[in-house]
């Protein structure tokens, strides 16, 4: 088993916050009840009624299981039991099928003038003779078979999480429309009757059927996909990459395995994967270093620890409190940065590719940052480490971008063909690009809308080394790891 080397101590901070403890302050909010129309096809008429305050139903008589099926005659949706008998009239723009006794329904929103989410209809909640237990007023999600998240009515288009709804903070509510919490959690999916896993903006917790933190229970610094197998609670970051996260907690709570997508660069120095989710909705993949050599790994490990707080900014890990404000209670953006790792000779090229939306914009962003660690020392260079500073570079690689792009068919550039070669050298200069190290060469691209519309993606250039012989530093640091083998 090989020694892991410690991190630099951002990167042990952020590892610190992978388990950490917090709890939820619960609340007590009753609403009161009105009635659907119920189809019956032997007795009388469908009648609609008004009821006030909370259904006196006990829990033994709620889980007398009554299963109720939607369907769908038209345009409008009703319910169905299981030998096809008509039980609720169709009435409803959308329904869901029965569970615990509950139905998600609802109703045509009378504002007109509403969009989006709220466009589609009001969230009602019914019981199997069609009374409403909540009122068609708001958003109802449902989180297990007793428990949903409610919200008072808000004007969203689908875009986050599971439900497509998860960017604002919901009540935890019972299935006799109790609200067990003020708005809380983005989400919570139950894991049995007593227990669930939820996110509250900064953690993912694990709560009981009251909406409370459970004691002593794990909690996760990122928004969770989570899945159930073997009896085991599946957690991996809601944003992906590929799966190199991948957390086992046991129904006790306790954490049995920990995969972090381990990938080796040589026989005596490796790097497995970390999340820093500093809110839901935004997450910083990036590598952790490990090997024989500690002091190497150290070194590594600080070199990125930089990396990353050039990266993140104002939100950086190491001016990031623990308990700070609260929680905001509504997101309006995305962003998930992944990385890459490509190894030339002694060189480690680092992509850090970030993706990020505002809701409601047209369509998403992107960015590509290349980064330079030599995997022999820890050290990281800078592109004109690379150079010799007597020389201009930049121009040279402006004319063999320029080169590259005019014998390239079908690219589109602001800058036309046609232009004389002065205006779009200043072009291809004036604009910052970046460089990643490959095998084969420098590749040069430009980000987004910098020298290009947004369809045309990254405009990118390979540039062979020997093109850029004569401007290169051949005793610098960078230059040596870079083509020692």
């Amino acid at each position: 088993m090989k020694n892991r080397g410690k991190t630099a101590a951002i990167l042990t901070w952020i590892l610190s916050l992978l388990l950490l403890f917090a709890g939820c302050r619960p609340a007590q909010e009753t609403k009161g009840n009105t009635t659907a129309t119920v189809g019956t096809e032997s007795v009388k008429e469908t009648t609609t009624k008004e009821t006030t305050g909370v259904p006196e139903t006990s829990k033994e008589e709620t889980k007398k299981e009554v299963r109720l099926i939607a369907y769908k005659e038209g345009e409008l949706y009703g319910y169905k039991d299981s030998e096809n008998n008509t039980v609720i009239k169709p009435q409803f723009s959308y329904a869901e099928d029965f569970e615990g006794n509950r139905g998600i329904v609802r109703i045509p929103n009378p504002d007109e003038d509403s969009y989006g989410l709220l466009n589609e209809g009001l969230f009602g909640l019914i019981d199997p003779e069609g009374n409403y237990v909540i009122p068609p007023e708001g958003i109802i999600l449902r989180a297990g078979k007793y428990r949903y998240l409610t919200s008072e009515p808000k004007e969203l288009f689908p875009q986050y999480g599971p439900s497509g709804w998860n960017m604002i903070k919901y009540r935890f509510t019972d299935e006799n429309g109790n609200h067990l919490t003020e708005p809380e959690f983005y989400d919570a999916k139950e894991i049995t009757e007593d227990l669930f896993v939820a996110n509250n903006g900064r953690y993912t917790l694990f709560i009981d059927s009251k909406g409370q933190y459970i004691e002593n229970s794990p909690v996760f610094r990122f928004y969770a996909d989570v899945s159930v197998k073997d009896g085991n609670i599946v957690l991996k970051p809601y944003e992906g990459m590929n799966d190199r996260i991948v957390i086992t907690v046991s129904p006790e709570g306790k954490v049995i395995d920990q995969y972090m997508g381990e990938e080796k660069i040589s026989d005596s120095l490796f790097y497995t994967t970390e999340i820093y989710s500093p809110y839901i909705g935004t997450s910083y993949f990036y590598p952790v270093f490990h090997g024989d050599d500690n002091a190497l790994a150290d070194e590594l490990n600080q070199s990125m620890a930089n990396i990353l707080d050039g990266i993140i900014g104002d939100e950086s890990a190491l001016d990031t409190p623990l308990h700070g404000d609260p929680p905001a209670a509504e997101i309006t953006r995305t962003l998930s940065v992944s990385y890459g790792i490509q190894t030339v000779n002694n060189i480690l090229n680092l992509d850090f590719e970030g993706y990020w939306y505002g809701f409601g914009a047209a369509h998403p962003n992107s960015y590509i940052l290349s980064y330079y660690l030599d995997k022999t020392t820890g050290k990281q260079y800078r592109l004109e480490d690379l150079f010799k500073e007597d020389t201009d570079w930049r121009m040279a690689i402006a004319k063999l971008v320029n080169q590259v792009f005019l014998e390239t068919p079908d690219i589109f550039l602001y800058i036309g063909d046609d232009a004389p070669e002065e205006e779009r050298l200043e072009e291809f200069y004036r604009e910052e690009y970046y460089a990643a190290v490959t095998a084969d060469g420098l590749k040069i691209y430009y980000q987004q809308y910098d020298i290009a519309p947004y369809a045309a993606g990254f405009p990118t250039a390979l540039i062979p080394y020997d093109k850029l012989s004569n401007y290169m530093n051949k005793e610098s640091d960078f230059y040596k790891s870079l083509f020692t083998e």
